[in-house]
């Protein structure tokens, strides 16, 4: 499948990656006291975060350290002069056959309305997500490497893209296969299979 060859070459460039340099813990605890301390320390020379994580969660607790902090393109997967990902999207779907559907539409086009996303992000230290948010703090890092983000930035995929799976559901698997429980070929097999099985629970044509 596409997918998994998609897969393989970014599971093959992870493992890569891992060996190459001391990054953070490539897990869920990205907002977690190891990592912070981890960089905090100087112990790990690089984390995969978006640049709002130094202002959000480490400013505050080593104050000062986002002054040693830059930013460098992504090398994953990615077009060969690499990539910075835009800000994450999270899709929200309504469901048409609900018998609350005008109420639904009416409320996320309130929360999607420009004047409640810029109360949201009022002096939040972001890149924007949309043309019309201007209330974010743009981070120094995101000035410093404005030039390069805007030629070579690409939008990210929102979630909830593919049926019977996510990218949340994805770590799992990435996680054992950090932690050697899994091969490459293991952990694209067991994402496919779930894959599989919850989109047949769905009865999604061509499962």
């Amino acid at each position: 499948m596409l997918i998994s060859q998609n897969l393989l070459i970014c599971l093959r460039g992870i493992r890569r990656w891992l060996t190459m340099a001391t990054l953070a813990n490539f897990s869920l605890l990205i907002h977690g006291t190891v990592v912070l301390k981890g960089i905090g320390s100087g112990e790990y020379a690089m984390i995969y975060v978006w640049d709002s994580w130094v202002w959000e969660d480490l400013e505050p607790v080593y104050p000062g350290m986002s002054e040693s902090i830059g930013m460098m393109p992504a090398f994953l997967g990615t077009p060969e002069e690499g990539n910075y990902e835009g800000p994450a999207i999270c899709n929200t779907y309504i469901n048409k056959n609900s018998e609350n559907v005008d109420a639904a539409i009416e409320y996320m086009n309130f929360m999607a309305s420009t004047e409640n996303i810029n109360m949201a992000f009022e002096g939040v230290e972001c890149a924007p997500v949309f043309k019309s948010q201007t209330s974010n703090v743009p981070t120094a890092q995101f000035m410093e490497e404005k030039e390069t983000i805007d030629a070579i930035s690409n939008p990210p995929i929102a979630w909830m893209d593919i049926i019977g799976f996510t990218e949340v559901e994805s770590a799992k698997y990435i996680q054992d296969l950090m932690l050697g429980n899994k091969t490459i070929e293991e952990t694209i097999a067991a994402m496919d299979q779930d894959r599989i099985e919850n989109a047949r629970a769905q009865q999604a044509e061509g499962f």
